[in-house]
């Protein structure tokens, strides 16, 4: 910061400029508004419709194929996106998705939700980690190696919930009567998603 930014205000204030300037982490919201820019960026691109009709792939897999790269999937993505962005575009398309495949649709959902939280490999995954890669000694090596640990664990361990408690406390195995009254409609998917997208940027 130059002199000249950082000079004092001539008006009383509670905090001073000075004191912003030298007090206020502005490397973590560099960081996190980097990302934030980063998923503004997707929206504009187009890049996110895209991906949506990619994920249409997903519907000739096997039901626990597609909970699972649905679960990895969304681990790496909230690396470098909010989670509460990413379930927000998320889980709209993967109703539509477990609509199509004639599964419960809480089968996609409750992974991808939950796996939007394991975001322990970079800075800008999340602000406690932005807040300790700022603060302490710490590189991104380091935040990787002890990170993927802790996804692979996280990972395998929702896939094996998922599968076995989830599915007999909310009766996965059953597909409820309201999704089969929609019926397999994927065009929908698209259309979902681009709905979610003009929710986001409403809100």
């Amino acid at each position: 910061m130059t002199s000249t930014f950082c000079a004092d205000v001539s008006q009383p204030s509670v905090v001073r400029w000075k004191s912003v300037c030298r007090k206020i982490p502005w490397g973590i919201f560099l960081l996190l508004g980097g990302g934030f820019a980063l998923v503004e960026g997707i929206k504009v691109s187009g890049l996110s419709s895209l991906i949506a009709g990619h994920m249409m792939v997903f519907t000739q897999l096997p039901p626990w194929l597609a909970m699972i790269s649905v679960i990895v999937s969304t681990s790496l993505f909230t690396e470098i996106v909010s989670n509460t962005v990413l379930t927000t575009l998320l889980l709209p398309i993967l109703a539509q998705l477990a609509i199509a495949m004639d599964v419960h649709p809480i089968y996609l959902m409750l992974p991808a939700t939950v796996a939007s939280s394991f975001a322990f490999m970079l800075p800008v995954a999340t602000p406690p980690n932005a807040i300790v890669f700022a603060y302490g000694d710490v590189k991104v090596v380091d935040m990787l190696k002890v990170g993927m640990r802790l996804n692979f664990v996280g990972m395998s361990m929702l896939g094996l919930v998922t599968n076995t408690i989830a599915t007999a406390y909310f009766d996965l195995s059953t597909v409820p009567d309201w999704a089969r009254q929609l019926g397999p409609n994927t065009t929908t998917v698209t259309a979902a998603f681009n709905q979610s997208m003009a929710n986001s940027t409403v809100g």
